[in-house]
């Protein structure tokens, strides 16, 4: 019982020193959209919603594609900026 009180007293002293402030930047949502362009021509679009935070998706976005068929591609997608309704500039 001893054992078990001296863990539980370890740990909340052990939790309670430890950083209360995180901060985490990620990919809120996306869509992937193809228009077909004739001759086995396709158009690719990746939308991507991110915070109004600043989140940097990078210069581009690789994409897999796997088909029923047997075939598979890889794109590295180029990213550009869109305009961002509703957040207001940081600079």
């Amino acid at each position: 019982m001893f054992k078990k009180i001296a863990v539980f007293i370890g740990l909340t002293a052990l939790l309670s020193i430890a950083p209360k402030h995180s901060n985490a930047s990620h990919i809120a949502g996306g869509e992937i959209t193809y228009t077909c362009l004739g001759g086995n021509q396709y158009q690719i679009n990746l939308n991507l919603f991110v915070d109004c935070l600043g989140f940097n998706p990078g210069a581009s976005q690789t994409i897999n594609f796997t088909s029923t068929c047997g075939g598979s591609a890889t794109l590295n997608v180029p990213v550009t900026p869109a305009t961002l309704n509703g957040c207001k500039s940081s600079a």
